[in-house]
């Protein structure tokens, strides 16, 4: 073993996983994902009373709701949907298979059992962190990341290992 890494962590992705990750990077990534709903569906309320459709504040406010609760349960399926092509698909063995991260004082080196070859990336490259109750996402861009179970940590070093990540991370890093 590498006398230089200050932690190692054997992580896997399970179907559940996946799925609680698809959701997150949907709704919980950043808080501009409700304001496009919630702009999107004033303005469908506007061009509903501009239609001609007698509006009042109530109307108004209930085509809102209604039209939020619309784009929501839309994104929602299009989740459930590529969930679903996904455990069907799972051509690069997605799931059950283990990644091998070693973190270094200034990068980490990440192996998975199923892809050939090795990745090093250097904190400063990353896009952003983001910590879950159950997870850590590690975001090299805005559309590409990798998922670190939190049971999957070392026992007993959760806490440091916490305190070495928001160092790395300032400024990129956000809890949910």
């Amino acid at each position: 073993m590498d006398k230089n890494i200050l932690f190692k962590v054997d992580t896997t992705m399970e179907k559940e996983d996946y799925k609680k990750f698809l959701y997150i990077a949907a709704f919980r990534r950043d808080y501009k994902t409700f304001l496009l709903m919630l702009g999107l569906a004033v303005c469908g309320s506007f061009m509903m009373a501009s239609a001609g459709i007698s509006m009042n504040a109530w109307k108004f406010a209930l085509f809102s709701v209604l039209l939020f609760s619309l784009g929501f349960a839309a994104i929602c399926l299009r989740i459930e949907l590529r969930y679903r092509q996904q455990v069907k698909a799972d051509s690069r063995r997605l799931f059950g298979g283990w990644t091998h991260i070693s973190f270094y004082n200034t990068h980490l080196k990440a192996e998975a059992d199923m892809e050939a070859g090795k990745s090093k990336r250097d904190y400063g490259k990353f896009y952003k962190l983001i910590e879950s109750k159950s997870y850590y996402i590690f975001y090299y861009s805005s559309n590409a990341a990798t998922v670190l179970r939190k049971e999957d940590l070392p026992k007993g070093k959760e806490e440091a290992f916490r305190t070495f990540i928001l160092d790395k991370f300032k400024g990129r890093y956000k809890k949910i």
